[in-house]
């Protein structure tokens, strides 16, 4: 079952100091994504959201990370290396956050190693997402 409305994730979304609410759901595990300004970017974050929605990790903040957001911080630590990092390309910009934070044992993967080239542009076709579940989970 997934509740899209209330915000389990530790971070501040819900306590009065701001009036965003976070999407989550029943998953243990996080996920976070790269947002790149590519094919790869875009299907990084596709993918995490897929995930997402199918329950297997709730979607993480990268951004939050990134802004030392404390309680987030907290939540990756507390649950260990089954958090899973989505790097669109070997730049790595969501990993290199995550060790700049002191952040470990984090499942990582990197879009472009599935056979996928990184292009100029968000277009992608969408079974891709599919088949690198299919590789990551099973």
């Amino acid at each position: 079952m997934t509740n899209e409305n209330t915000c389990s994730c530790s971070c501040n979304c819900n306590t009065g100091e701001g009036n965003s609410k976070c999407a989550t759901n029943l998953a243990t595990n996080k996920v976070y994504a790269c947002g790149g300004a590519s094919n790869v970017g875009v299907i990084s974050f596709e993918l995490a959201k897929t995930l997402h929605l199918k329950n297997q990790y709730k979607m993480g903040c990268t951004s939050g990370v990134a802004a030392g957001e404390f309680e987030v911080q907290n939540t990756i630590q507390q649950e260990g290396n089954q958090d899973l990092v989505i790097d669109g390309c070997p730049i790595a910009c969501v990993q290199k956050i995550f060790e700049q934070k002191g952040i470990k044992g984090f499942k990582h993967i990197i879009v472009t190693e599935f056979g996928i080239d990184k292009e100029a542009t968000f277009d992608f076709e969408p079974a891709i997402i599919i088949q690198m579940i299919d590789k990551i989970m099973y």
